[in-house]
């Protein structure tokens, strides 16, 4: 029985870094106009017309992650649901709230 549940879990968890890792690094917006930073410590860090802010985000599996605001602004956003798709250098964020933001991996 052990065996089984290992079985079901390992596939979970590897899917689980492999998202993470393939979302590590900075990534800019289509637009320009904004960057977003995946950090190995799960933090997030968004930097529009040069001011950065700070969240983090935590895998829910199934390709959906959501991010957490810290402090005032986290009050006032709250969590942020959001699929992600990966396509070469291409990241997709699709948000609940029907929000698409579409980003290019920088080098």
């Amino acid at each position: 029985m052990k065996k089984f549940i290992y079985l079901l879990i390992i596939p979970f968890l590897l899917l689980s870094c492999s998202l993470e890792s393939q979302l590590q690094g900075k990534w800019q917006s289509e637009n320009g106009m904004h960057t977003i930073e995946f950090l190995k410590d799960r933090t997030v860090i968004v930097t529009t017309f040069g001011f950065p802010l700070s969240a983090t985000y935590q895998n829910l599996g199934n390709n959906r992650i959501v991010f957490r605001g810290g402090g005032y602004l986290g009050g006032i956003v709250g969590d942020q649901p959001a699929k992600v798709t990966i396509q070469k250098n291409k990241l997709t964020l699709s948000f609940d709230n029907g929000m698409t933001l579409n980003y290019v991996k920088l080098k």
